[in-house]
């Protein structure tokens, strides 16, 4: 009535201005805008107004996707986070079950969990790998490693006979040099007729031992069994232990696997340059 559209004779004219008085007042947009009762201006009022009604509808839809989105995230990273610790204190109880299976003390056994790697352990949480010897070494720091591998071949080191009254930090510096290796089932680890080149303390698994046919006492080689605490390859000690290292000692005996084997191994080259530095001192008759 104040604008003084109703006196107007002109359809198009009071038809447009009365839908952009209706939108301007439901919608609330446009309130400040003042058109004239000219056709083409109220027109563009109204395509000015419901455009931006539609791009506000677009913004309140779009918050709204992302904060479900931010929510739906959240909960899936506290989930997962669950999980990750969940599994974490897993791998650490299977990781303090094994040790305490292989005999290590309690209180050593807490020293060394104190060397994992967290961050290693976390990246290697979903590979649902076993836990062996050859996966605790993976995460644990060099410190940690060490008391470890001390405490799996010390004692063992000091059961052959040229190691038994060495000076305890000898026989440290050996088993520094030993070197964690794994060997696959069925697989030969030393060969009859061939030069012994290792010795090694078995950590995990077993198998058989034999002598060559050339060798054996009776017509069918006698196998006897080696597990977890045994060493094999001890002669080559006794011949580290000579005044000469020309030739290495050659075995007479058959190594094979029957299951996976854990060992740490002792190569000649390293025996023979300990030697040779006087590193280790073997004491003499």
């Amino acid at each position: 009535i104040q604008s003084g559209i109703t006196r107007s004779r002109h359809f198009p004219t009071k038809f447009f201005y009365c839908v952009w008085w209706g939108i301007r007042n439901l919608s609330n947009f446009g309130t400040n805008l003042q058109t004239s009762s000219y056709v083409w201006e109220t027109c563009f009022a109204i395509v000015i107004s419901i455009t931006g009604l539609l791009l506000f509808l677009y913004l309140i839809g779009n918050v709204q996707i992302y904060m479900q989105h931010v929510k739906t995230k959240s909960l899936e990273d506290e989930e997962k986070t669950k999980k990750l610790k969940e599994k974490t204190i897993s791998k650490r109880r299977q990781i303090r079950g094994w040790m305490i299976d292989h005999g290590i003390p309690l209180d050593e056994a807490r020293n060394i969990m104190q060397q994992i790697k967290y961050h290693k352990l976390v990246d290697d949480i979903n590979a649902d790998e076993e836990v062996d010897v050859k996966y605790i070494f993976s995460v644990l720091y060099d410190s940690g490693r060490n008391l470890l591998q001390h405490h799996l071949c010390m004692e063992t080191l000091k059961q052959v006979d040229h190691l038994r009254n060495m000076d305890e930090k000898m026989v440290k510096i050996i088993c520094d040099h030993m070197k964690l290796k794994t060997f696959d089932d069925k697989e030969y680890i030393i060969e009859a007729e061939k030069p012994l080149e290792v010795m090694m303390i078995i950590v995990e698994g077993f198998g058989q031992v034999y002598p060559s046919t050339r060798h054996a006492a009776a017509e069918a080689p006698s196998a006897q069994t080696f597990k977890e605490g045994d060493i094999l390859g001890r002669e080559l000690v006794d011949w580290a232990a000579m005044t000469t290292h020309d030739r290495p000692p050659i075995s007479f005996q058959f190594v094979q696997c029957l299951t996976k084997v854990a060992a740490f191994v002792l190569k000649i080259e390293d025996l023979k340059r300990l030697v040779i530095s006087k590193r280790i001192i073997f004491r003499r008759n």
